[in-house]
């Protein structure tokens, strides 16, 4: 509790004093005001006070938190959605094309994964028409061996075939001269 204890004065006229008010015509002091007051109303209205200070800023702090996230979220999602699609095109070895989305910056990353895939598939495009196209040339290649091999098998076949009646057709009119001519000597 508090207490307040205060003079009180009369004036010759019986009237009370003013406050603040000093003349010299004070007779005397007629008594003394005594005054109690709890201190119950005031811890009560300090506690209240403290609550209410708590509840906001944890509001507040709630809110805050909130948008921390929220503002967290949306720089860093399109890049880790860009990096786990980078993974997985590392991984299939399918080319994806990534959301042009989020931030600026990721936005250029984003882009520029595009037109490196585009450019990965066009060049991927010409390496397959190459190889097809060097396919194509070697089993035309192979083909024409093959025949050229059939051709000159069947050149030496016949080859030998002319040799073989050539030399038995030379043969035999060989041994005729040659019998002529051993019975001329003996």
């Amino acid at each position: 509790n508090w207490y307040f204890i205060a003079p009180i004065f009369l004036r010759d006229s019986g009237d009370l004093l003013p406050q603040g008010d000093k003349s010299n015509d004070l007779v005397q002091i007629h008594g003394y005001v005594f005054v109690s007051r709890s201190k119950e109303t005031l811890h009560n209205i300090q506690f209240s006070t403290f609550i209410n200070n708590i509840a906001i800023a944890l509001v507040i702090a709630i809110i805050l938190v909130v948008f921390v996230n929220l503002a967290i979220s949306y720089l860093t999602e399109p890049l880790i959605n860009l990096a786990e699609l980078m993974h997985k095109t590392e991984r299939t070895g399918v080319h994806n094309v990534a959301k042009i989305e989020g931030p600026t910056e990721t936005i250029m990353i984003a882009e520029a994964f595009n037109k490196l895939m585009d450019s990965i598939d066009e060049k991927d495009t010409k390496l397959r028409s190459q190889n097809e196209l060097l396919e194509s040339r070697v089993e035309q290649r192979t083909r024409d061996l093959v025949n050229a091999r059939d051709t000159a098998l069947e050149a030496s076949r016949y080859k030998s075939e002319i040799l073989a009646n050539t030399t038995h057709e030379l043969r035999t009119p060989l041994q005729s001269i040659i019998g002529y001519t051993d019975v001329m000597l003996e």
